[in-house]
């Protein structure tokens, strides 16, 4: 009997224990590795452990578990900061998640075939619930809108169409929504698998449908830096990056500054390094910006007091 026991505590232990670590993968969406594409498919396993869950009780657990994978995995970096109390703060937040696994086992579970009416609710309650989430934890005593499921798209434009639609909980339901368009069409009666598809695949083109002439401009840095981002007299020169980090290929800039309408606010891009020319600032405010928007990243001063 003891034997039996044991064998059925280790049975128990190894879903939840894949539940953690099918929440965790939502470290590959982010830099780096970078792999936002994934982030339609990601969450099917984790999905399918909550849906496999043999009790209330247990999809509860599940989902907290997943909660924390999740948390832990893409939140990585306040580990210096919290230390210690990292992994209490992580379960903490995770909470968030349980309920969430609850509903997921409510509306996939297997104890009865997935018609259609399971199907859409869980459509529409799936993502909801997940996008409810963010929500939440974006108030400022859980911490702030990190990892949220739609900005693991920012280095996609196309699909940055629906966050122009309903910000990036929108896109973040189109991710949860794509993912459970999946699971059913992995465990749904077969006349609901087709639609899924047909759903999953609306999800995955509406962005890219909507981004077709919705770009309003564009603008390329006009002052590179040097050595950073060009080398002067590469021909002499280009010998240098074999020995430093010196650019290896020339970018090229762009033709010239210009600013952008945006709900009746003109606004003037300046890049990274622009913003400490005043010639560049003053030049947007003669082209009529009202304000200025810098985007920068400051990696190479090296943690130096150089960006203060």
């Amino acid at each position: 009997m003891t034997r039996s026991v044991k064998v059925s505590g280790r049975r128990r232990w190894a879903p939840r224990l894949g539940t953690i670590a099918a929440g965790a993968v939502g470290i590959l969406l982010f830099p780096a590795p970078d792999l936002g594409v994934l982030a339609w498919v990601a969450f099917v396993p984790l999905l399918l452990l909550l849906r496999a869950a043999d009790s209330r009780r247990e999809a509860m657990l599940r989902g907290w578990l997943g909660g924390f994978g999740f948390i832990a995995a893409t939140l990585y970096w306040l580990l210096p900061t919290v230390i210690y109390f990292f992994p209490l703060a992580v379960a903490a937040v995770a909470l968030l998640w349980l309920p969430w696994g609850l509903l997921v086992w409510i509306v996939l579970r297997p104890d009865s075939p997935l018609g259609w009416r399971r199907s859409v609710l869980a459509l529409a309650a799936v993502p909801s619930g997940w996008v409810l989430i963010e929500t939440v934890r974006s108030w400022k005593p859980f911490g702030g809108p990190w990892s949220l499921l739609g900005t693991s798209q920012w280095d996609h434009p196309t699909e940055l169409g629906l966050a122009s639609i309903g910000g990036t909980w929108l896109l973040s339901f189109a991710i949860m929504l794509v993912n459970t368009c999946i699971v059913l069409m992995i465990t749904a009666r077969i006349q609901v698998k087709a639609s899924a598809a047909l759903l999953g695949a609306i999800a995955i083109v509406t962005g890219p449908i909507w981004t077709v002439k919705g770009v309003r401009g564009q603008y390329a840095k006009t002052r590179l830096v040097m050595f950073g981002e060009y080398i002067p007299f590469r021909g002499e020169l280009g010998w240098l990056t074999g020995l430093t980090k010196a650019a290896g290929t020339n970018l090229v800039p762009g033709s010239g500054l210009t600013t952008f309408e945006a709900d009746g606010v003109d606004l003037g891009p300046l890049i990274c390094f622009e913003s400490a020319f005043p010639d560049m600032a003053r030049t947007e405010a003669d082209h009529g910006a009202q304000i200025l928007v810098y985007q920068s990243e400051d990696t190479t001063f090296q943690g130096s007091w150089e960006p203060a």
